[in-house]
């Protein structure tokens, strides 16, 4: 039984580790026997070393003592039904590893802890500053169509949308995916060609803001009138501020931008203004 236990825990274990290893790797999460006070605390209980031979009752079953001789006089239940409860637990263990929820113990430095937690509430009561001190913006709306950027004040929503218009007028989708919301693990280059895919048909020939509004700390909604070959469609474009990470942030907030969120609701709204209405049904048809 001894010598199953240590083979199923080195066969499973990422390190090759039996579980009478002086260091095994027997953590695991969602497992209760995975638990730093499991089976890990049994592994270094019944591993303890026997220095001298003993005729005395053994109630625990001490591989050292056991395997090695020096514990003689262990043929006891007890013994057998804690090999038996510590196999059972080791299954629990080893299912845990089969769903891949087997994890290696890692712990930070105190030090690290409390300057991790130090930055998460400073960053906390930085944004809560920000949401506190925010409110919504009268915006002049320029009555020109495709108005340059340069005429929007500089880190507003408005001017990261006409800049991404512009882009889209001459299809230069690398500068619009940098104008769009960060997506984990995206990279701009490949949302540039997700957009060239995407919208390489629609071509944008013009466009003109009709509405902006702050309807958020972190979002402005910006109703803008495109036009794309001989439709017109009103686009209500939606921008919010965030980090580089995609993290939504107030406006304000240091190390932040606006991103569009909304780009391929162009496309949507183009399919719906080009399909022609239904016919409605009166009944008669057999």
């Amino acid at each position: 039984m001894i010598s199953l236990i240590d083979g199923a825990v080195a066969d499973l274990s990422l390190n090759n580790r039996g579980f009478f290893h002086s260091e095994p790797d027997l953590t695991a999460w969602e497992s209760i026997s995975g638990h730093p006070t499991g089976l890990l605390r049994i592994s270094k209980l019944f591993g303890s070393r026997r220095s001298a031979t003993s005729t005395e009752p053994l109630a625990l079953p001490l591989r050292h003592g056991i395997v090695h001789g020096r514990d003689i006089n262990y043929n006891y239940e007890v013994v057998s039904a804690k090999l038996w409860a510590t196999l059972f637990a080791v299954g629990d263990w080893a299912r845990s590893v089969e769903r891949g929820t087997h994890v290696k113990r890692e712990t930070k430095p105190l030090r690290e802890s409390l300057k991790q937690i130090a930055e998460h509430a400073r960053e906390t009561s930085e944004i809560k500053k920000h949401a506190e001190a925010w409110s919504p913006r009268a915006v002049e709306v320029p009555h020109q169509e495709m108005p340059a950027f340069e005429l929007f004040e500089l880190h507003t929503p408005e001017r990261k949308l006409a800049e991404y218009l512009h882009a889209a007028l001459k299809r230069r989708y690398g500068i619009m995916a940098e104008q769009i919301l960060p997506r984990p693990g995206v990279l701009a280059s490949t949302l540039a060609g997700e957009l060239r895919r995407d919208m390489g048909s629609v071509i944008l020939t013009r466009f003109l803001f009709r509405k902006i509004v702050d309807a958020a700390p972190a979002l402005t909604r910006v109703e803008a009138e495109c036009q794309y070959g001989d439709t017109a469609v009103m686009v209500d474009y939606r921008l919010l501020f965030a980090k580089a990470n995609g993290e939504v942030v107030p406006r304000g907030y240091e190390d932040a931008s606006w991103y569009v969120v909304n780009y391929l609701e162009p496309l949507v709204d183009l399919v719906i203004a080009q399909e022609p209405p239904a016919t409605p049904w009166t009944g008669d048809e057999t």
